[in-house]
């Protein structure tokens, strides 16, 4: 279930943003723009989401280390603190933005056996 946590304030658009936690299964992790393209299945929200940081859409290496000292990897369930932003968004509505100050949280790994009879539906 998504938790809506506090707000920050856009400081390029002076918007208020919602910061809110996504529990992600990653999918997929490629080389990309000098860092990373993660993307994954909200395991609450069953959405496909690629996490960005704002102002690019590449991750680099340090956004991909949780707070345990762990790397992101494929099969990795991680808590991530995003910035809602979908309200601006007309193309790519899977594109999520990773608070940058907040490093994500992993919480178990899975496997492809458990995704695939998971049956998990993507919106």
């Amino acid at each position: 279930m998504r938790n809506e946590s506090n707000a920050t304030i856009n400081t390029i658009s002076g918007k208020e943003e919602k910061n809110v936690k996504r529990r992600v299964a990653i999918l997929t992790k490629s080389k990309k723009y000098g860092g990373y393209c993660v993307a994954g299945i909200d395991i609450d929200t069953n959405e496909w989401v690629r996490l960005e940081r704002p102002g690019s859409n590449s991750l680099k290496d340090e956004h991909l280390i949780s707070e345990s000292g762990w790397e992101c990897d494929v099969l990795d369930v991680v808590e991530v603190e995003c910035i809602d932003r979908s309200s601006e968004k007309d193309y790519h509505p899977e594109d999520v933005y990773l608070n940058p100050n907040v490093p994500f949280k992993r919480l178990y790994r899975t496997t492809w056996t458990k995704i695939i009879s998971s049956g998990i539906e993507v919106k």
